[in-house]
């Protein structure tokens, strides 16, 4: 893995991340946060997130 591979990784990393902080932002706004999420609640979050990501890529 050469230099830019891996900054190109962390950088997606770091994204990600920041992409997750704003998404927990949201729901705790719709106060899904205020207890304990359920996994399917956090499981159509990131639902939610690969498929905006899918759309961007295509």
């Amino acid at each position: 893995m050469n230099a830019s591979h891996a900054d190109r990784k962390e950088r997606k990393k770091q994204l990600l991340r920041e992409l997750t902080q704003l998404e927990i932002e949201e729901l705790r706004e719709e106060n899904v946060f205020d207890r304990t999420p359920h996994y399917s609640q956090l499981e159509r979050a990131a639902s939610k997130l690969g498929k905006l990501l899918s759309r961007e890529t295509q």
